[in-house]
């Protein structure tokens, strides 16, 4: 039986290339920031929906952990989108995913500005 890449099986997907232009920038923003680890303090705010003081606070290998959310969603929006015949839905989900990727980005970003040692 003949193996097939990923990227083989979802090529005929609709919205693929944008899908793949999000995998691609998810994937990026995950290695900058462990390329830039060393920039970072031990200790990051994070989870701002805490009391504030240390419960906010995580390790800084943590900050990836919207990236991989954002990369899930997109990855899990793209299978459903190859199953999905409806117009309207395989739209609405690539928009999530658009939607997703810069509210993790840009939260990423600024919580890198804030801590980063520049």
């Amino acid at each position: 039986m003949k193996k097939r890449s990923l990227t083989t099986l979802l090529h005929g997907t609709p919205y693929f290339q944008p899908f793949l232009a999000l995998l691609t920038f998810n994937s990026v923003i995950i290695l900058f920031i462990l390329i830039t680890q060393s920039l970072l303090p031990p200790e990051i705010p994070l989870f701002f929906n805490k009391p504030s003081g240390d419960k906010q606070l995580a390790i800084k290998l943590y900050l990836t952990i919207p990236a991989f959310i954002s990369l899930s969603i997109s990855f899990v929006n793209l299978i459903i989108i190859k199953i999905s015949t409806n117009k309207f839905l395989q739209q609405t989900l690539l928009g999530t995913s658009i939607a997703v990727t810069a509210l993790s980005s840009i939260t990423i970003l600024k919580i890198f500005l804030l801590v980063a040692n520049l």
